[in-house]
């Protein structure tokens, strides 16, 4: 049986960093009941992202006939206000249309963008999720476990490079230990997508896959 569609077969287009936030998107959209028509595409990192080439290409006449709407899922890192500039501008000069982050163009395909956690604070997807799950008072012993694990592990010289993805790794470490990554995570079912602290991401996705939508 065909798991991942092909590009050809699907009306919308999800632009992500990487395969952990591929996998992330896809549980969330297939929770949603929204996964049908989506390509997901890894772009293999932010920088290939955020260059002009790439988007060209991405967002050419013959790649956009037919696409109903194409969006793109982005880290903030340390600058949110940066990121969503750079590119909401650069997405200005390839598309013609003036973009403003968590929000979708109108026309077709529709356009959109969404710097993660939030559009405003700095961090990455791992920040949205390990604040969601975190932020539940019936994860507060795990929580404590797993910061009380860095700690340690930050005491003998292993301090974490990405404190919330190593969050997030240490949690599933003992959740799910085949894959410890966020996205394998969210495909098995261990992050609540109806939780509000998802509110404004699942409003994106929701919009992204609006069947009433031009």
């Amino acid at each position: 049986m065909k798991v991942i569609p092909e590009e050809a077969e699907c009306d919308r287009i999800l632009i992500v960093e990487g395969y952990s936030d591929l996998h992330f998107c896809a549980a969330f959209l297939r929770h949603l009941g929204r996964l049908e028509g989506v390509f997901i595409r890894n772009f293999g990192g932010k920088d290939n992202i955020l260059k002009r080439i790439a988007l060209d290409a991405e967002f050419s006449p013959q790649r956009l006939a037919g696409k109903r709407a194409i969006g793109i899922l982005v880290d903030a890192d340390d600058d949110p206000r940066g990121t969503a500039q750079s590119l909401g501008d650069l997405l200005r000069d390839v598309t013609g249309r003036e973009l403003h982050e968590g929000e979708w163009s109108e026309g077709k395909p529709q356009f959109g963008f969404f710097v993660t956690p939030d559009g405003t604070n700095p961090g990455e997807l791992e920040t949205l999720v390990w604040n969601v799950w975190a932020g539940r008072p019936a994860h507060a012993a795990g929580k404590e476990s797993v910061l009380t694990h860095l700690k340690n592990m930050e005491g003998a010289g292993w301090p974490a490079k990405s404190p919330d993805k190593a969050r997030i790794g240490a949690f599933l470490a003992a959740a799910y230990d085949e894959d410890p990554r966020l996205g394998p995570g969210a495909r098995e079912g261990l992050f609540d997508f109806d939780d509000p602290g998802f509110a404004r991401l699942r409003r994106f996705l929701m919009e992204f896959t609006d069947p009433t939508a031009s």
